[in-house]
């Protein structure tokens, strides 16, 4: 059913396309002006008269609508009919704007679906300047399109002759008929569009000065108190806005700053963890190093004295043995003996023990 919807204009505008070529041709006949300037310029000029027949067939439902939702509401305000379907939606919804609201609630409602209104109103003409607008280009390019085909024909044979000129000529006459047919067409296309769209305009403003009337919000538009209310409510909003704005960037200042406090508490705190850790640490190793380094100095102590005293009881054993062999041999005997086997071998750098060794061997 939509489809069918959708393909209405476009079936109606064929129709008319059909009914304005055929009585063309059936009043002008083959071989007058009128008929060869619509049939015999090629396809841009019946293009150009179905785009005109879909324009106007666009404008006249329109103007059909229109004429029945002013008699619709001509009818109801002398309470002989309903009024139109859209008027008594919006007298629902601006009513119980009013009931829940107030009279400036509902009177700024009932402004707000004015304005829309006149806004549906221009957007539904949109599409409809878009195809009178399309036939003044239509009729550009017929004439390119002519001039292009005359070019060709009259210059292709190298020379121009009598059969030359003529296809020139005719092809100009298409290339002029069809900017002539298009702006013939566009001119009354976009007064009756423009025209329609002030009725529409102006039915809509009696719409809502009806509507107001209906809800009895004529008043509320008129008090002067309603108007300094609305003002001061503006410049209230106004300074709201500024006060949340100041007390929003304080409180981020504010919390900027507790923020960088916490942060940097928690890194002392860190740090300070961290040195506490690396001080015990190097204390530990210090203590450790310290035993270690007495432990080998303790052990080394013990190994010379040791040494010592093995060097001690050596050097008395043989102090003793010395003491024996003295006493067996007379002094003159020792220094002979001494001379006799010499010093010990060596560089002289002997301890005592070496010295006393040979001191004994001598003896004996």
């Amino acid at each position: 059913m939509s489809s069918l919807k959708r393909l209405r204009v476009p079936l109606v505008a064929a129709g008319l396309f059909l009914v304005v070529v055929g009585g063309i041709d059936l009043i002008c006949g083959p071989g007058s002006r009128l008929y060869g300037f619509i049939n015999e310029r090629g396809f841009v000029q019946p293009t150009e008269i179905y785009v005109a027949c879909v324009v106007a067939v666009l404008l006249l439902r329109r103007f059909l609508w229109y004429r029945r939702d002013q008699q619709q509401l001509k009818a109801a305000s002398g309470e002989a009919g309903d009024l139109p379907a859209f008027l008594t939606e919006a007298l629902a919804t601006v009513r119980t704007t009013r009931e829940t609201h107030g009279s400036a609630a509902a009177w700024a409602h009932a402004q707000r679906m004015a304005d829309e209104s006149c806004q549906r109103i221009q957007q539904s003409y949109a599409g409809i300047n878009y195809l009178a607008g399309a036939l003044p280009a239509l009729g550009l390019f017929g004439t390119m399109l002519g001039l292009s085909n005359g070019l060709f024909v009259a210059f292709s044979g190298g020379a121009m002759g009598p059969e030359s000129v003529k296809q020139f000529v005719s092809s100009l006459a298409t290339a002029m008929d069809t900017t002539v047919l298009a702006m013939v067409l566009a001119a009354p296309l976009f007064a009756c569009a423009w025209f329609l769209e002030r009725l529409e305009k102006g039915w809509a403003e009696r719409t809502h000065r009806h509507l107001l009337a209906q809800l009895g919000l004529e008043e509320t538009h008129a008090n002067p108190t309603t108007d300094a209310l609305r003002v001061e409510l503006r410049a209230l909003a106004v300074a709201i806005a500024g006060e949340a704005n100041d007390c929003f960037q304080q409180a981020l200042q504010t919390s900027t700053d507790a923020y960088r406090e916490n942060l940097q508490a928690a890194l002392k705190q860190t740090f300070d963890v961290e040195r506490a850790r690396d001080r015990k640490m190097v204390q530990t190793v210090a203590a450790e190093v310290a035993t270690g380094l007495a432990r080998a100095v303790q052990a080394m102590a013990q190994e010379a004295e040791a040494q010592n005293r093995r060097l001690v009881n050596e050097m008395t054993l043989q102090m003793g043995q010395l003491e024996q062999a003295l006493r067996n041999r007379t002094p003159e005997e020792i220094i002979i003996r001494y001379q006799h086997h010499g010093p010990a071998n060596g560089n002289g750098n002997g301890n005592g023990r070496s010295r006393i060794g040979e001191l004994i061997n001598v003896t004996r």
